[in-house]
């Protein structure tokens, strides 16, 4: 269950696929809600006290996945800006072998400050 609800993310970011992207955080809240739920039971609140080890970790995962879920919801609403096509650019350069040039100083930045004075 878990491998393809993060391959569902993966996919959805990567692609800019709104309708993943949406299943994907609606599943995430889907957990998030299950787990509030689940804290409701006696057995359970036992067990969270009584292992604290136990509790550390269900306290990490939901703190993860509603971080999940914020995040999620930033690079949803920035589709459509830009990483689609960088990303379709890098890989194309990538795979014709084109190495990126390392500069000493920005030459754009000096043309700029010499403008100034």
């Amino acid at each position: 269950l878990i491998v393809p609800w993060l391959l569902t993310a993966w996919y959805g970011i990567r692609y800019e696929n709104r309708t993943l992207t949406i299943s994907f955080i609606s599943v995430a809240s889907l957990f998030i809600l299950a787990s509030s739920f689940m804290s409701i039971s006696p057995t359970y609140r036992w067990t969270f006290y009584a292992w604290p080890c136990l509790g550390c970790f269900i306290t990490a995962s939901l703190i993860l996945l509603i971080a999940t879920v914020v995040l999620g919801s930033v690079c949803l609403r920035n589709f459509g800006k830009g990483l689609a096509q960088y990303l379709y650019a890098s890989s194309n350069l990538s795979s014709s072998n084109f190495t990126r040039g390392v500069f000493e100083r920005d030459v754009e930045r000096d043309v700029e400050k010499s403008d100034e004075v």
